[in-house]
C-alpha cells in the first residue's frame, strides 16, 4: 500500500537537510542572507559610534539662561570654556 518516503541526505553545499526533506538552497537566498547580515553589523557600528559621538562631545556645565537672563558673575571667563546660549530667551 502507502510504504514509507525514503529520504536520502546529501552532503553538498546546494542542497540543506530541513526535518528530513530536501530543500535546494538558492543562490539569491545565501547573497540575501549576506546581504541582511552586513547591513545589521553596519547599523550596529553606526548607532554605537553615534552614541559614543555624543558622549564625548558633550557640553560642559555652564550657566543656563532663565527668563532672558544669564548670570555670569560666578563664571571664569577666562578659564572657562565657551558657553553655549541653551535656555529661554526673550525678543
Amino acid at each position: 500500500m502507502n510504504e514509507p518516503r525514503k529520504t536520502r541526505f546529501f552532503c553538498c553545499h546546494k542542497y540543506r537537510v530541513l526535518s528530513k526533506r530536501i530543500v535546494q538552497v538558492n543562490d539569491k537566498s545565501i547573497l540575501f542572507s549576506v546581504f541582511v547580515l552586513i547591513l545589521l553589523i553596519t547599523m550596529i557600528f553606526l548607532t554605537c559610534f553615534s552614541l559614543l559621538w555624543f558622549v564625548y562631545h558633550e557640553s560642559p556645565p555652564h550657566p543656563v539662561a532663565h527668563n532672558g537672563l544669564l548670570d555670569l558673575r560666578s563664571y571664569d571667563l577666562d578659564d572657562a570654556p565657551p558657553i553655549t546660549l541653551d535656555g529661554e530667551w526673550r525678543y
